[in-house]
């Protein structure tokens, strides 16, 4: 469900929210596992389990972004040397009469060639 305009504050929102939920939910599990509800019931307590619901969602938000962004980031610099590459292109060599479909996919494929530190050397061939 997506609530803001970027895909990181909505998994933000969600892991947090999901940690406070967590932090309310815990007290009564533990009143299950035996604990006593005299201190199950104290309100510092349930602000403590709160605040570790809330610290877990924000590492969790803090890891994502770790593993994820850094992965989406090298995705972006090798999408943009394809890019690149192919407005280099000249135009006969694109518009020339190539059925749509292999085009496409030979695109796939130099996509998957490019290297992060140099150009495009893989060409359509005529």
């Amino acid at each position: 469900m997506q609530i803001t305009n970027k895909v990181f504050n909505d998994l933000a929102l969600w892991m947090i929210g999901l940690g406070l939920l967590m932090g309310v939910v815990f007290p009564f599990f533990l009143l299950l596992a035996g604990v006593s509800s005299d201190l199950v019931f104290k309100p510092w307590f349930f602000v403590a389990c709160m605040t570790a619901g809330f610290i877990v969602g924000v590492a969790n938000i803090s890891l994502a972004k770790g593993v994820v962004e850094r992965r989406i980031d090298h995705l972006v610099q090798r999408m943009r040397v394809v890019e690149n590459n192919i407005k280099e292109w000249p135009a006969e060599l694109i518009l020339r009469d190539v059925p749509l479909k292999p085009v496409i996919l030979r695109l796939i494929q130099m996509t998957l060639l490019v290297k992060a530190r140099g150009r495009l050397t893989v060409w359509l061939k005529p």
